[in-house]
């Protein structure tokens, strides 16, 4: 839909400041429905899938389980059964103090997916591959690292539609995982002459290039650059309910119970580990009934500094650190909601105060977020994070849908809002009574005041796990708490009042305070959101 700029730029940066103070906040008014002009976003493609960007050999399928095997053995086999030479780098192996029968990483296995899926799990090992002139190199990620390649790509199309090829470059160095020659003082190169891109890196970042480059030409509501379909099944099987009751098992007897019961690859990262110090044969203990298999990782896990990923066809049990590490790229569709430099700063601003992560350009360390030309947004960041923008926008857009157009301007504190406060399920009834008695009595809705401002209305939301100790080491043990979204729509003067209120029944009021005879006065609180508690994190859409 069109909306004045200066209107509608007021607005967002009203929104990303008051981000900050109000946890998750998204608003925005209308134009009048005269002047709207819809913009249909297509959910399609969701992901460039790599191996139409790779050779033919490497998208293969195979099927082969190595556990166990030697990396010697690995080669082997990937001759035999691909029909391409492959080459054992013996020398770099040995400059990294790696055998070359050193064994593959555990649990390196590939059921009917693509071979370079299989591949890339040697990583795990600080292991590598590349092709080059027809063969297949087996080696180090150091010496694949200092492998470079120079490739030409043409942007003749992406300029006309309105790409500036100064972005471009900035936006190809800052979302790919590469070290360039003009932001890291070493490695890789970015030069554009005419409509031709000259980029040299590693292999990998010529495919990051190239992703991100397909997924700019073609791209829907959020389109990875580079993600495989085997990725789309395994982020279904987390939505899927599996039964558990581990006693003192290990953690990877554990793994292996819930692979079979979810018949999906699991892996873990041994590594990753090994290197923070945490056993793979600790105990774990856990009973669970229908649960989501995301969050039987999220209880069995979370308690050991462990969490899991969707990476190389497989999920992925590996330490929260490197998960914070590891980043994908994905474009998304933006046209409705910004339309020029300064509706995309402000929806920039609102992103990132809304997300808990980290960002390059206000941390210093973490991911990227930037648009190429409006209305298109690309951001590099965990997935996790992306999961956060995703939802985040399909708020906005909802918000954007249900609000109207208002007559003339209101005070600030006068306008309607609804306010979407998470909260425990068994609070809820006390909820529904206490607030139309103790906030604003006169202004809710009743069957005698049914077009007072003020309504209560409850959908369900996703369990809470709440960890209750840890007397037994590596024992987890954890609570499911249900909870529920109380939307309240009030004006922003009583949602003060309401957030005061949910506060107040989580935490109490502490000890009383003397009264203050020195005549200061003024009002005390930590205003909206506060330090958390129930009322610590909603979104605010507008009112009707």
């Amino acid at each position: 839909m069109k909306l004045g700029s200066s209107r509608r730029w007021c607005w967002l940066a009203v929104l990303a400041v008051w981000a900050s103070a109000t946890g998750e906040l998204l608003a925005q008014d209308p134009a009048p429905a005269a002047a709207k002009t819809i913009i249909e976003i297509p959910d399609e493609p969701r992901t460039i899938d790599p191996a139409t960007l790779l050779p033919e050999v490497l998208a293969t399928p195979v099927t082969a389980d190595f556990s166990n095997k030697s990396l010697r053995e690995f080669a082997d086999w990937l001759h035999e059964n691909l029909q391409i030479p492959v080459i054992l780098n013996s020398r770099s192996l040995a400059d990294d103090g790696i055998p070359d029968d050193v064994e593959v990483p555990m649990g390196m296995r590939s059921a009917d997916a693509p071979c370079y899926l299989l591949l890339d799990q040697l990583r795990r090992g600080g292991l590598d591959w590349y092709l080059q002139d027809g063969l297949l190199y087996l080696t180090t990620e150091t010496a694949t690292n200092e492998h470079m390649t120079t490739v030409q790509y043409r942007l003749g199309d992406l300029l006309d539609a309105g790409y500036d090829s100064e972005r471009l470059q900035a936006l190809l160095m800052q979302s790919t995982d590469g070290e360039w020659e003009a932001v890291d003082g070493v490695a890789g190169q970015l030069i554009i002459l005419g409509d031709v891109l000259f980029a040299r890196n590693t292999e990998r970042v010529q495919l990051e290039i190239a992703g991100l480059l397909a997924a700019l030409r073609n791209h829907g509501r959020r389109t990875f650059t580079l993600d495989p379909p085997q990725h789309a099944i395994l982020r279904e099987a987390l939505k899927q309910p599996v039964t558990v009751n581990f006693d003192r098992m290990p953690l990877y007897s554990a793994i292996e119970e819930l692979e079979r019961a979810a018949e999906v690859p699991i892996h873990i990262d041994e590594t990753a580990l090994q290197d923070e110090g945490i056993r793979g044969r600790m105990p774990v203990s856990l009973k669970l009934a229908d649960q989501p298999l995301k969050t039987v990782f999220q209880v069995l896990l979370d308690g050991q500094g462990l969490t899991v990923l969707i990476e190389d066809g497989v999920l992925l049990v590996t330490t929260q650190t490197a998960a914070t590490e590891t980043l994908k790229a994905a474009v998304f569709d933006v046209r409705d909601l910004c339309r020029d430099q300064e509706e995309s700063d402000a929806l920039r601003s609102a992103i990132q105060s809304q997300t808990q992560a980290e960002w390059t350009d206000i941390d210093g360390v973490g991911g990227s977020l930037d648009f190429p030309k409006p209305g298109t947004m690309v951001i590099r960041n965990s997935e996790k994070t992306l999961d956060a923008v995703l939802t985040l926008l399909e708020n906005y857009r909802q918000a954007l849908k249900n609000s109207k157009t208002r007559p003339k301007a209101l005070d600030p504190m006068d306008e309607v809002v609804s306010h979407f406060y998470r909260v425990p399920s068994v609070i809820i009834p006390d909820l529904l009574k206490l607030l139309p008695e103790m906030v604003k009595p006169d202004t809710w809705q009743s069957p005698d005041q049914p077009d007072a401002i003020g309504s209560l209305r409850v959908v369900v939301s996703q369990p809470g796990v709440l960890s209750t100790g840890n007397p037994t080491p590596g024992v987890v043990t954890s609570l499911i708490i249900e909870h529920s979204i109380l939307i309240v729509t009030q004006t922003r003067a009583a949602q003060f009042d309401v957030n005061s209120l949910i506060r107040r029944l989580e935490s109490g009021d502490g000890a009383p305070s003397l009264p203050n005879y020195s005549g200061a006065g003024g009002m005390g609180g930590g205003g909206f959101g506060g330090g958390g508690g129930f009322g610590g994190s909603f979104f605010s859409v507008p009112g009707r």
